[in-house]
């Protein structure tokens, strides 16, 4: 990208940026009336192009008559069981197909479709696509969320200056995470250092001190590694990292407990701005402290709270229109408040995950669960890692019922392979692990399933 690109990218994301940040300042009654005009263009969009939200709609005793009337709650819920059984049906560009995805996916080519598979802790990893505008909007709710505490006149000056953002994380893969930060840096003209999770530990600090970020963001898990890493490197190493010139720290991809908050906000000496999205939605909505619940994105998305459940409706994924969409999460809204325009909530639950460390006796190395998540094979349905000690770990696999002895067999040849990759990269070359086939893995009581279960 030359200079002038460069320049003209940046101009139109500071115009849609600030036309974002002025909805934080707007009446709640004004981002109610957004709320609804967003709304109604959906539902009708939806109804016109989607064959499975024509028929859905109908079922439901809503048509041309009364789509511009008829309150929410007399829509049709969905789920991702009934989404992915019949995707191709609910997306409006009819260019696009799970199959097509997955083929992209798979294929690792460079593509302008985009496109984030969802974390697979409910099932088998799917995809889900965004046009170029719902992904525009996406990208910038992200940066406004990045740099929720300063106005626009302060992102502006930081943008100018040059942003250098450090994300570690999964970054392999069509992960929601790494490709939307991707896509809002490369917007905001930034420089880029990427710390996969599969990057020894030890090569963390170096290169970061060497980089030099202002922004720093990533897995609250991998940034807490990262401070443990900086409590016990050498002094010489990591004074090197100017803490004063990181401006912002972001978590996100996972959820941040109080005590991992404190720790890095010690670390660091700066407010962490935990952010909330979903492969679904990945701009849901953000804590910005410690002492705040989670404020949600009013302007981009609806959120319900029926029973403890949460559906969600994204009013800005035309391609793929998402309706009172049940996410697995569980959460407890709270009443905006009239000094306040968005609404807030509190998560009670939401995805978690250990991580799996190893050791030699001399060296101290981990494997996040994200590192290996995401296998799409045909007939795989399942997989779960099982730590039986420090050096030894099963990989528990399920299969289709229609997966013969020799697709079992080919299916755990692939599967070995991928995670000896990732040994391999790690160099965990004292790591030994077994492969195991189970006929059913059971999730959680609240319905997910772990992706790594320690044993003692």
């Amino acid at each position: 990208m030359n200079r002038l690109d460069n320049f003209k990218n940046k101009i139109l994301l500071l115009l849609k940026l600030f036309q974002l940040v002025q909805n934080t300042r707007k009446s709640r009654e004004k981002i109610l009336s957004l709320q609804q005009k967003k709304l109604r263009r959906l539902l009708i969009h939806a109804y016109n192009h989607s064959p499975f939200y024509h028929t859905l709609f109908d079922k439901a005793g809503i048509n041309e008559s009364n789509i511009k009337t008829a309150p929410l709650s007399a829509f049709p819920m969905t789920d991702k069981n009934l989404l992915m059984e019949n995707y191709d049906q609910v997306l409006t560009n009819h260019d696009i197909s799970q199959a097509l995805l997955k083929e992209l996916d798979e294929s690792k080519k460079e593509s302008d479709i985009h496109f984030v598979h969802s974390s697979g802790s409910t099932g088998s990893p799917r995809y889900f696509y965004y046009d170029k505008t719902a992904w525009n909007t996406m990208l910038t709710g992200i940066i406004r969320g990045a740099f929720w505490n300063m106005n626009i006149g302060e992102i502006m000056k930081f943008v100018h200056n040059g942003a250098r953002l450090c994300y570690i994380a999964a970054t392999n893969g069509n992960y929601g995470g790494a490709a939307s930060i991707h896509g809002g840096s490369s917007r905001m003209g930034a420089d880029e250092l990427y710390i996969d999770l599969n990057m020894p530990v030890s090569e963390w600090l170096p290169k970061i001190a060497e980089f030099k970020p202002n922004l720093l963001m990533g897995y609250p898990s991998a940034l807490k590694i990262l401070c443990d890493e900086i409590a016990h490197e050498d002094y010489d190493i990591k004074n090197k990292i100017d803490f004063s010139k990181i401006r912002q720290v972001v978590t996100c991809g996972e959820p941040l407990s109080p005590s991992c908050r404190k720790y890095l906000e010690k670390t660091f000496g700066r407010n962490v701005i935990n952010f909330y999205g979903t492969s679904e939605s990945l701009a849901l909505g953000l804590e910005s402290s410690s002492d705040s619940k989670m404020i949600l994105f009013d302007d981009l998305n609806i959120i319900e709270e029926i029973d403890g459940k949460m559906y969600l409706t994204c009013l800005y994924n035309f391609s793929q229109p998402l309706i009172r969409y049940h996410i697995s999460d569980r959460i407890e809204l709270i009443p905006a408040s009239k000094s306040f325009p968005f609404s807030r909530c509190s998560v009670i639950q939401s995805r978690e995950e250990d991580v799996m460390w190893f050791t030699d006796g001399i060296r101290r190395e981990f494997v996040h669960p994200l590192s290996v998540e995401g296998f799409c094979i045909e007939g795989l349905t399942d997989y779960q890692f099982i730590q039986k000690g420090n050096d030894f770990f099963n990989v528990l696999l399920q299969t289709s019922s229609e997966t013969d002895f020799v697709q079992r067999k080919n299916i755990g040849i692939r599967i070995k392979d991928e995670i000896q990759k990732v040994l391999d990269e790690k160099q965990l070359d004292f790591v030994h692990f077994e492969i195991l086939f189970a006929e059913c893995i059971k999730p959680e009581a609240n319905g997910k399933k772990k992706l790594i279960v320690r044993c003692a």
